[in-house]
């Protein structure tokens, strides 16, 4: 196909994708912020989590009497803090 023959409308056309991809490409890039912010938050509850977790575990210990029961929240508690 030479050159002569593609119409205005051909070039239109197959500029059209990139033009919606460059749009998309956008609406992501607002959202990224968005992302950031709700990751150190949800890493923050998770860490607070693990703590709470861990420390219930260990104050168990102390009120169950069956030795077999004390190990298993002993590894539970032990299992949660990183």
């Amino acid at each position: 196909m030479r050159a002569e023959e593609i119409s205005h409308s051909t070039v239109t056309n197959y500029f059209k994708p990139a033009k919606e991809v460059t749009k998309e490409m956008l609406s992501m890039l607002a959202a990224v912020p968005i992302y950031i912010l709700l990751k150190v938050l949800l890493e923050n509850a998770r860490k607070r989590f693990r703590f709470y977790y861990a420390k219930a575990c260990f104050d168990l210990i102390n009120k169950i009497e069956s030795e077999t029961d004390k190990e298993g929240f002993l590894s539970w508690g032990f299992g949660m803090v990183q």
